[in-house]
């Protein structure tokens, strides 16, 4: 995550702490909607759904945009 951030321009202007990724939306994220880490027996911090979830947040990046 730090690499993809040092890529982005204005990083260290934009990300004093890690806050904007999660109020940023989700215009330049890919969602994780479907996928566990393991056997959780659909306990919500390891199993990921649609949208925001425990497990995977927002979603990936998806290039910088979301940066």
């Amino acid at each position: 995550m730090a690499g993809v951030i040092a890529l982005a321009a204005g990083a260290l202007a934009a990300f004093p702490d890690a806050s904007r990724l999660y109020s940023a939306g989700t215009a330049g994220l890919n969602d994780v909607a479907d996928g566990s880490t393991g056997t959780c027996d659909g306990d919500y911090l390891c199993t990921a759904v649609p949208s925001n979830d425990a497990s995977t947040g927002n979603g990936t990046a998806n290039g910088l945009s979301a940066f």
